[in-house]
């Protein structure tokens, strides 16, 4: 599952995480660990006309019974060998690469936070 949105002003990132999994999702989650941070503009990302960057953050579910929210109108867990059916519908805001990226920390947790 891939949640996110705009950082509000007065929350932490780990906060972001945890109130945009909620809203978007229904589950409660909390944050674990920082993935990656990159800036928007020197990666495979649509032009901006804002300078972003992009935190992913790994958090953990404390249920796996999810819900569509106010901005979201299905929400469903996928796993990667089904992941080529969701990039149409994502690649404005996250990237092949950042896809990989949360499958290949799943796998292997204890590599260290990309950045750039």
């Amino acid at each position: 599952m891939l949640a996110g949105g705009w950082a509000d002003v007065g929350f932490s990132s780990s906060e972001i995480a945890v109130k945009e999994t909620f809203e978007e999702t229904g589950i409660v989650v909390t944050a674990k660990k920082l993935l990656k941070v990159l800036s928007k503009a020197k990666h495979d990302y649509p032009k901006s006309l804002e300078y972003v960057y992009k935190f992913f953050i790994v958090c953990e579910a404390a249920s796996f019974e999810v819900a569509a929210g106010l901005e979201t109108s299905e929400v469903k867990f996928v796993p990667q060998h089904e992941t080529h059916t969701i990039y149409p519908l994502s690649l404005e805001r996250n990237s092949v690469a950042d896809i990989q990226d949360i499958f290949a920390d799943h796998r292997k947790p204890w590599k260290a936070t990309k950045f750039d």
